[in-house]
């Protein structure tokens, strides 16, 4: 059968996934044209309805083809076939996705209290343990500061559902406002624009989208900013510390909650 050219065919899905290859076009005695696909693509052509009268699929050799009568119908159903086997349903769910970190680490006795290590004089507090805030700090494996940490975002999980497999990704969402012009508490979470979290928040847990549930984040959020900007403001003035030594103030942290210095 002469070989009359090549052309290439490629197609791209909603999940962004990308399918290309090149055939080689042949004509026979008769005019019957023949495309050849990869295997793949043969069978997606197969459940095709309506295909099988003015296109079908030959395999003569080792190469499938499509063949028909008319060059232009048979690249129509490679085109179609490509689609078919590339079908991808697109399920769009709003989240709020979130994270936190405790690089702290204490002795939890067996009332609760804590402590800044296991010993007390020459023996180990009794039935005590390192509470697990603090995973994988020691002596050996220490930090540079204390510190506690909170993300949260609102996203669009989207998942795409294939006749094989499942994939998640995320996306910003959509408000069509401005998170100040016109908010909302998803919206003004997300208004924590120098927020950018893990890495991966595939593996990150996550709650449906409400407006209550954004609202307990940002305020979460918020109330570590209040608390930040006490330590700053606190201890970036050392005559703070010393005069708070000196008259016995409470602590900014630890009993202190609810109190301003």
């Amino acid at each position: 059968m002469p070989k009359v050219g090549t052309t290439t065919f490629s197609h791209k899905n909603a999940a962004g996934e990308s399918l290309e290859f090149k055939s080689e076009i042949s004509v026979d005695a008769d005019g019957i044209f023949s495309v050849t696909v990869p295997e793949d693509v043969a069978k997606a052509s197969r459940s095709l309805i309506g295909l099988r009268d003015e296109v079908w699929v030959t395999q003569p050799r080792q190469n499938h083809r499509l063949t028909g009568r008319n060059l232009d119908q048979v690249k129509r159903a490679v085109k179609s076939a490509m689609k078919e086997l590339m079908t991808v349903e697109t399920i769009t769910e709003r989240v709020i996705v979130y994270s936190h970190i405790t690089d702290l680490s204490a002795w939890q006795d067996n009332d609760g209290a804590l402590h800044a290590n296991g010993y007390i004089g020459e023996r180990r507090e009794d039935g005590g343990r390192w509470h697990p805030m603090g995973t994988g700090i020691n002596a050996t494996h220490p930090v540079e500061h204390f510190r506690v940490g909170l993300y949260a975002k609102v996203l669009d999980q989207v998942t795409y559902r294939r006749p094989n497999s499942v994939s998640v990704e995320f996306k910003r969402p959509e408000w069509g406002h401005h998170h100040l012009d016109h908010p909302t508490w998803g919206s003004k979470l997300n208004g924590f624009s120098t927020l950018h979290g893990p890495r991966d928040l595939k593996k990150l847990p996550r709650l449906p989208y409400t407006e209550e549930n954004a609202k307990f984040f940002y305020e979460m959020l918020i109330g570590l900013c209040h608390l930040g900007r006490r330590m700053h403001d606190f201890f970036g003035d050392q005559g703070n510390v010393t005069a708070a030594i000196e008259r016995g103030a409470v602590p900014l942290l630890g009993h202190a909650e609810g109190h301003e210095s």
